[in-house]
């Protein structure tokens, strides 16, 4: 599995329970996670997972935005179909301001897996996206993405936004 990112790119049972109740992200203060109903089981058990790392780094739990889960669909597709992040979207194709930083990557066979991957990485930009997620105040929002491969893995994405105001959790999450 190879990881690409943009240059300068910088759990509990009740994870396992929003994941099983196809929950999402928190509310950017840290409340209750908001399920959006048109999360993948494996996008909901991805974004769980990153909330789980932000939540045992003392961080609120980010909200998840359906902008961002179109972008990072969109990514996920990308990142399979072309080889590569040549055009890697922050949100600016589906309306989200300020989108600032996110990985994809192919191979895998789990959002779980996906993970994993980023957490063991020793690639910089990676341990700074980790670094990112765990111990900054600029993120207050989060999207993630699945894209199904032929033969059976998965190309996933996860982008992360600083946009302003609420984040967008009613309509499509369809790129």
């Amino acid at each position: 599995m190879h990881f690409r990112t943009h240059p300068g790119i910088i759990t509990s049972l009740f994870v396992l329970l929003l994941a099983a109740c196809g929950g999402g992200g928190g509310g950017g203060d840290g409340g209750p996670a908001s399920p959006l109903a048109c999360l993948t089981a494996q996008e909901a058990a991805l974004a769980n997972q990153i909330n789980a790392a932000r939540v045992a780094g003392g961080k609120p739990a980010l909200a998840l935005d359906t902008r961002l889960v179109q972008t990072s669909r969109h990514d996920a597709e990308q990142r399979f179909t072309t080889g590569g992040l040549a055009t890697f979207d922050f949100g600016g194709l589906y309306a989200y301001p300020t989108g600032f930083t996110g990985t994809a990557g192919p191979g895998f066979q789990s959002g779980t897996e996906f993970w994993t991957a980023i957490l063991n990485s020793t690639d910089a930009s990676l341990m700074t996206l980790e670094s990112t997620v765990t111990s900054s105040d600029t993120p207050v929002h989060l999207g993630v993405g699945e894209f199904n491969e032929p033969g059976g893995t998965h190309s996933y994405a996860m982008l992360l936004g600083s946009g302003p105001g609420a984040a967008q959790t009613t309509g499509s999450c369809a790129p």
